[in-house]
Parts: C-alpha cells; sequence; structure tokens
C-alpha cells in the first residue's frame, strides 16, 4: 500500500509517511504494528518461562531443608510471591499491547488477522443462536452496518444470524456460508489503497460516481483528504434540519473538476477508480 504523507500514524502519533490505511481514513505504519505484535508474542513467551519456574517441582533436598530451616521455607515463599507478581506483571503488558492491536483490527478493510477470535467471542456472547430468532446451527457472523456503510469490526458491531435471518437483513438476497478469503484485498480495500495512493503520490482521480435518485455522474477529483466526517459535519453538509444519528461512511474530500468546487464523495458510491 502507497504511503499517505499527511496524517499521523494510529500507533506512533508521527506523521512520518504512513503504508496502511484503515476503514475511517486514518492510517498507520506496518512496522508499528508488527512492533506490536513481537512485544506481544515476547511478553506470552516470558509469562510462560514464569509459570513454568512457578509450577517448577521441589527437590527432596529443598522440601527436607524447608521442614528444618524457617529461613529457607521464608525465602520460598517470598521467591514464590515475586514470581506471581511478575506473572500478573506479565499479563497486564500483554493485555495492554493486544489492546492497541484490537483498536487497529477494529477498523481493518477487511476480515481482520483477529477474526476467529472475535467470532469465538460473538458466539459466546450470543449463545450460540441467532440473535433475531433464537434457532441454532449454522450461522453467519453479521456486520450490524456494513464496512462500507461505516461499520467496524468491533464487537458491539457483530452479530450471530442464521441463513434466514442474514437473508432478510441484505433486502432477501440468497446467502451461502462460503469460506472467508483472509489473503486477497477486499473491494472496499482495493478502493482505499487506490485513494491513499492517489493522496500520496498527489495524483487526480477519475471514478464514476452514483448518488441516489440521479444519473451515474464522470468526476475527475484532486484529492485532499480521505476520513469519514462528523456527525457536525454531515449535518452542516446536509442542512441543519436534517437528522443526522450517526457519522458518515469513509469519505474524499477534494476539488471536482466537474463542478469547478471543493465536493464531498461518500467511497462506497464510487466505481471503476483510476488515477490520472
Amino acid at each position: 500500500m502507497e504511503g499517505n504523507p499527511v496524517s499521523s500514524c494510529r500507533i506512533c502519533s508521527t506523521g512520518i509517511v504512513t503504508d496502511g490505511t484503515l476503514v475511517d481514513g486514518s492510517v498507520f505504519h506496518t512496522r508499528c504494528l508488527e512492533e506490536l505484535k513481537r512485544k506481544a508474542e515476547d511478553t506470552k513467551v516470558r509469562e510462560q518461562a514464569l509459570l513454568a519456574e512457578l509450577q517448577r517441582p521441589t527437590s527432596l533436598i529443598d522440601s527436607i531443608s524447608h521442614i528444618f530451616f524457617q529461613s529457607r521455607q521464608i525465602e520460598f515463599i517470598a521467591a514464590k510471591q515475586r514470581l506471581v507478581v511478575q506473572i500478573q506483571n506479565s499479563r497486564e503488558d500483554r493485555e495492554a499491547i493486544l489492546a492497541k492491536i484490537r483498536l487497529i483490527y477494529d477498523l481493518w478493510p477487511k476480515y481482520p488477522p483477529d477474526w476467529d477470535e472475535r467470532q469465538r467471542l460473538v458466539y459466546a456472547r450470543d449463545h450460540h443462536s441467532c440473535s433475531a430468532c433464537g434457532v441454532g446451527g449454522l450461522l453467519h457472523l453479521h456486520h450490524v452496518r456494513a464496512l462500507s456503510e461505516g461499520g467496524t469490526h468491533k464487537l458491539e458491531n457483530l452479530s450471530l444470524l442464521c441463513e434466514g435471518c442474514h437473508s432478510a437483513e441484505h433486502g432477501g438476497r440468497a446467502f451461502k456460508y462460503v469460506d472467508r478469503d483472509l489473503s486477497g484485498p477486499s473491494a472496499l480495500e482495493q478502493k482505499i489503497q487506490l485513494l491513499s495512493k492517489a493522496l500520496s503520490q498527489r495524483k487526480d482521480v477519475r471514478f464514476r460516481y452514483k448518488k441516489p435518485r440521479t444519473p451515474i455522474s464522470n468526476r475527475t477529483v484532486t484529492p485532499r483528504e480521505l476520513r469519514k466526517l462528523t456527525i457536525p459535519e454531515l449535518q452542516d453538509l446536509l442542512g441543519r434540519k436534517a437528522k443526522v444519528e450517526k457519522e458518515s461512511r469513509l469519505c474524499l474530500l477534494g476539488y471536482c473538476h466537474l463542478r469547478k468546487a471543493n465536493r464531498t464523495f461518500a467511497v462506497h458510491r464510487m466505481s471503476k477508480i483510476e488515477l490520472c
């Protein structure tokens, strides 16, 4: 993914050129994410070593010395207590690191690498049954608000649905459970990659744009920013009388050569994107 020279990394907060873009338009350094994952693995290994030391059987000689020498017994107990504290500290350090990683994966532009863990947590939360009708069996993990519509992978945006309820949520579209593809980029990710590349290389983009109840138009835009609009920004854009309850979907902000003015474009309405 091409770099974005404008925004700051969500992990290290520096403005050094980034190489990853998330579904809300924020960016990160791949090296920062990999460093967090390495630290998480290191703390896990350290915790396992401390646990092994805590559970190590006491030798016969040590056991006898504990019986006859009270000082040795006190030292032994103190050493075990120190190990317990170190294990707890290691677990807390690892959880803090994993929390930072989860914040990135919440906004991953396709199925995140920890998708199986999220699925396990949602299954446990929803008691292995459809959250709409309550049946069990083959269930789908559903995004309540789709990624293309501004949703995330946060647990509160995920629910379990049976095939019938999942189909109903998508307007009657036939839904069959298929293996998800974690390797190739999703349609949304491909759009994000192209728009991030245009921003980093300071190139115009051409695309087809379809607004509700209007014909498709061909646009050429000089991009300025890629992000979600806040609720106040949406109200300014749509008018103060418009009822806005949540932030917008991912949008491209830039100068439209067709309208000869700054415009805002919802990424999910863009197609056939190419760099000029």
